[in-house]
């Protein structure tokens, strides 16, 4: 797991914002104060200092004896006053410190300091008055290099502490999402290598919230391998139970489409007894007449083995389809389509469908003939059904081609299409658009797993637009493509 994605990372951020936020506050707080002190105590020393002062030059001053303002004022060596000022009550400048030139300028900003009295820190201002009367003023400028550098001093140790309370902050809050992920970790470390059908035990006998956690987990567990073990069993079951219901669907299918067939056969059959019982009647009757010649003898007896070869030959294509031998053959794809169209020719017959064929000579598949046969018959089915609900000419196509080592098998209608939103559904099991009574919705999925998981290949339906006699058509097209080997 990514560290800055972890409940210890979001733990250990919350604890050093939280500190940190603390600390700066402090800091500044403890600036703050430093700074009130300093201006306290320099407020404090202007005043006293003022007040003796103002005591000591009041006469001298309104006397004008500079010599001793001079010398007052030059008596006051504090490294925290940048200069002292005497002026007169018109604010010229009489005396001040570290000077011994009567400068007799008036001060600087006057009319502002009488306005703005001691408002500024650094510099203290106070009437000297005799006799009630303001004889001059008193300026006293500290020095702010002095006063900057202690609240520098003051800032420089403060930030010192800051980053150390900042450090042991840090070091502290990994030390606590450590602890209090421990038993997080410990947990999912378990979870994650745990064996499905492993028993889940943490050890975790604390009583906390950790504790209580673990032992929620291992109930639930302890619930879910039950429930695995009897849902693998249950699974099991109904799959062997839809196996066995679906193989029985199929036979049911397959049971449908060889009575169609049956009676498909009945009635190609009429034809042919006809004329063998007509031949054998005939004979019968010219040899009791005697005038049953050689010539007439071997004409008929050709015509009725011609009939009894053909019914032979539809037995076989019967017996073939309903063995269902499962057996990895090499055949023949027109013999296998010759014999599909020869079992299902009465019911082409029957419902005047014309059978168009561009069937391509020599393709021999590696594969199974007879689910090949069950495929196409479903397909036929399929469209025979489509082609009941139309007036016009009723039209099946059945192309076979090379392409790719593939063989192509394309059967198509011309019954209009499948309609689009039931296209994507007709290979699915128990799709129907039929009454019940007419499909089981097994055919077409049937075709699909035959086509697709016995015999490897793929097939697909579309509709498609195409013209045959100049006319054009609408109907759906199925396409089986099958490996050669």
């Amino acid at each position: 797991m990514n560290f800055f994605h972890s409940i210890k990372f979001k733990i250990f951020v919350v604890i050093v914002v939280f500190f940190t936020i603390m600390i700066t506050m402090h800091m500044l707080y403890d600036i703050n104060m430093s700074k009130k002190q300093l201006n306290t105590y320099l407020q404090n020393l202007n005043q006293s200092s003022a007040k003796l002062l103002n005591k000591n030059v009041q006469s001298d001053l309104y006397n004008l004896n500079y010599t001793n303002v001079k010398y007052t004022i030059d008596s006051f060596d504090n490294p925290y006053f940048k200069n002292i000022y005497i002026l007169n009550k018109n604010g010229y400048i009489f005396a001040q410190r570290d000077n011994d030139k009567i400068m007799f300028t008036k001060y600087k900003d006057f009319e502002k300091l009488l306005n703005l009295q001691n408002e500024n820190p650094l510099l203290y201002f106070l009437p000297v008055i005799l006799s009630k009367k303001v004889v001059g003023y008193l300026v006293i400028e500290n020095n702010n290099e002095i006063f900057e550098q202690m609240i520098k001093s003051k800032e420089s140790e403060i930030l010192k502490m800051f980053f150390i309370f900042l450090l042991v902050t840090i070091v502290f809050s990994y030390i606590v999402s450590v602890i209090i992920t421990k038993p997080i970790n410990k947990i999912i470390n378990k979870l994650k290598n745990l064996d499905e059908k492993e028993e889940l035990e943490f050890n975790h006998n604390k009583k906390d919230e950790f504790g209580y956690l673990a032992k929620i987990i291992e109930q639930n567990h302890k619930k879910i391998r039950d429930l695995n073990e009897n849902l693998e069993i249950r699974v099991k079951e109904e799959v062997e139970k839809n196996i066995y219901k679906e193989k029985q669907l199929f036979e049911a299918q397959k049971m449908a489409s060889m009575g169609e067939m049956i009676g498909n056969i009945a009635h190609q059959w009429r034809q042919p007894l006809s004329v063998i019982s007509t031949g054998s009647t005939a004979i019968k009757l010219k040899k009791e007449l005697d005038v049953l010649d050689d010539k007439d003898l071997l004409e008929t007896c050709e015509i009725i083995n011609e009939n009894a070869q053909y019914l032979s030959k539809t037995i076989d294509d019967f017996k073939n389809f309903i063995k269902g031998d499962k057996k990895l053959i090499n055949f023949n794809l027109k013999d296998t389509i010759d014999s599909f169209i020869n079992l299902v020719n009465p019911s082409i017959k029957n419902n005047n469908i014309e059978l168009i064929l561009n069937i391509k000579e020599n393709i021999n598949i590696n594969g199974y003939p007879n689910e090949l046969h069950q495929c196409m018959i479903n397909i036929f089915n399929n469209a025979k059904d489509a082609l009941l609900n139309i007036d016009e000419t009723r039209l099946v196509f059945i192309d076979t081609l090379l392409q790719d080592n593939n063989a192509i098998i394309k059967i198509k209608d011309n019954a209009g299409g499948i309609p689009e939103d039931v296209m994507p559904k007709i290979f699915e099991p128990y799709f129907t658009t039929k009454h019940k009574s007419q499909g089981t919705g097994l055919g077409l999925h049937m075709t699909y797993n035959l086509i697709v998981d016995s015999m490897g290949g793929t097939i697909e339906a579309n509709n498609v637009k195409y013209k045959y006699n100049d006319e054009s058509y609408i109907g759906a097209e199925f396409t089986i493509r099958l490996p050669l080997s």
